[in-house]
């Protein structure tokens, strides 16, 4: 499975498509609060709680703590 994170929400894939999503709140401030954690080379909770336990590549480097860089 492969992680990916847009400023819409985070999303499990594999070469189907799209297998498990959480998207963020529709607010204007959290979905800023998500963007500034990234920003700062943060891991979302988002992130953290779509994977549990998966094994998963990430395509960006500060990722790399949750999944195969």
């Amino acid at each position: 499975m492969h992680l990916v994170t847009k400023w819409f929400g985070t999303f499990l894939c594999d070469k189907k498509g799209v297998q498990k999503k959480i998207l963020f709140p529709k607010d204007d401030k959290e979905i800023y609060k998500r963007l500034l954690k990234i920003e700062k080379n943060e891991i979302l909770a988002e992130e953290r709680k779509i994977i549990k336990k998966i094994e998963v590549t990430v395509s960006e480097k500060r990722l790399q703590k949750i999944g195969e860089y």
